[in-house]
């Protein structure tokens, strides 16, 4: 589906269900950073970005996961 189209959050199943936040990919700009829980979607994939997880979005445009330090 086209951007606005996609829904804002999604409902999963993360030991127990919960609405996460719904973030398109191609609208990220490098450098940005999502905190799980969450889904980075774009037309090709899915990814989604778990609790204690942490995704920054390199130049390149890709997803660097990494796990939250406290």
């Amino acid at each position: 589906p086209a951007p606005a189209d996609r829904p804002a959050a999604r409902r999963v199943y993360l030991d127990g269900w919960r609405d996460v936040p719904v973030h398109v990919w191609d609208g990220l700009e490098p450098g940005a950073v999502i905190d799980g829980p969450a889904i980075a979607e774009s037309e090709a994939t899915t990814v989604l970005i778990r609790p204690g997880e942490q995704a920054r979005v390199t130049p390149h445009g890709w997803l660097d996961l990494r796990v939250k330090t406290v």
